[in-house]
């Protein structure tokens, strides 16, 4: 998997998504990440109308190339290189040789098609920044920066044309995604946020059966099977410390959190330190000991967007939403999935009720865009 360092993105600026924390209680001073894999340059723009058009083809085979690979181009891989040739700068003699290699990569014959899906943090109007002051955050309208913003991500399915879901085979990387599970990472261990990681990760990739799909259908968390096996020798990206409860060893599914000024002229602290994890509780077992885990509340979040094309589309999360409700220069360490005090509404805004640990059918933090 590629990973991409976190910037503007205009395109999404006035966005309103998801946002969910976690920060682990017991994060070290210092985290060993993922391994970085090679950077790409980044990913530009698309337009609005579903595809990564910026213009008519050029006529004979780009427009050929462009009529076959448009509806099956899903962000990444041959059909999106075809596609972007043949609206590119490319000449009618470029395409036409690559045209052979690109039918055949856009038409059924092809199996499967590569697809990547990206991810957004942002602070309401504003890109998720570290090291940045916002203003008017939380219940309160404090000034805070993050100190975190990292979530895992299991489930991933895309919806066809008949709006049934089909699975996405996440491509393992040994950084940023097993099989099972992928990490999205948002903070690059500045300012505040010291106790993550300098690497960044903002995409999910993987492979879909060949077809054609407008929707898109994902859960934050890890899955029950393998949430509560041993940080130290578990692959990555479950191996990070940061992200794990040392309490019958479960992941923490979202972390974020909030250093916000208290305005103290007493001789008080200066800043608060303000968090929101989301993690399985009530969960009993002894999984050190080889023993299975079961947990009454399994505060998985689960979303699902009917419209929704890899190659134009980007899914936002808002932290700023996700922390609205919370009293972020007053109240010391916030919502550990304890306690409905500083929990409740939090894991309202996110799609989870409090009460039960099950997914409701509204949530304010996460959109497609």
């Amino acid at each position: 998997m590629t990973t991409f360092a976190p910037r503007a993105l205009p395109w999404i600026a006035a966005a309103s998504g998801l946002a969910l924390a976690v920060f682990a209680c017991s994060d070290p001073d210092t985290e060993v990440g993922p391994q970085q894999p090679a950077a790409d340059a980044g990913l530009p723009p698309s337009s609005e109308d579903g595809g990564s058009d910026s213009g008519p083809a050029n006529g004979g085979a780009c427009d050929e190339i462009a009529s076959a690979c448009h509806p099956f181009d899903l962000g990444t891989g041959k059909p999106h290189d075809c596609h972007e040739l043949s609206h590119g700068d490319s000449d009618d003699a470029t395409c036409a040789a690559e045209r052979s290699a690109c039918l055949a990569a856009c038409s059924p014959s092809a199996g499967t098609l590569d697809v990547q899906i990206r991810f957004a943090g942002v602070m309401g109007s504003e890109p998720f920044e570290c090291g940045k002051k916002y203003t008017n955050v939380g219940a309160e309208g404090s000034s805070a920066e993050p100190i975190d913003f990292r979530f895992y991500v299991m489930d991933v399915r895309l919806l066809d044309e008949a709006g049934s879901d089909v699975p996405v085979q996440l491509t393992p990387d040994g950084a940023f995604q097993s099989e099972d599970v992928a990490l999205i990472d948002f903070e690059d261990k500045t300012g505040a946020c010291d106790n993550g990681t300098a690497q960044t990760n903002d995409v999910i990739r993987g492979t879909v059966p060949f077809g054609k799909y407008r929707g898109i259908a994902f859960t934050i968390g890890v899955p029950e099977s393998i949430n509560h096996t041993d940080v130290a020798t578990a692959p990555s990206p479950l191996n990070l410390t940061g992200m794990n409860w040392s309490w019958a060893m479960g992941r923490i599914f979202l972390v974020s959190g909030m250093r916000a000024d208290t305005g103290s002229t007493d001789g008080g602290a200066p800043t608060n330190d303000h968090f929101v994890h989301v993690g399985s509780t009530g969960c009993t077992g002894t999984p050190e000991d080889g023993g299975t885990v079961s947990c009454t509340k399994p505060n998985r979040a689960t979303f699902r967007f009917a419209t929704f094309r890899p190659s134009a589309n980007v899914v936002t999360v808002d932290l700023k939403e996700l922390m609205k409700d919370q009293n972020l220069a007053t109240v010391m360490h916030g919502c550990h999935s304890f306690g409905a005090a500083n929990c409740e509404k939090p894991f309202g805004h996110v799609g989870i009720d409090f009460a039960t640990g099950q997914p409701t059918a509204t949530q304010t933090v996460v959109s497609a865009k």
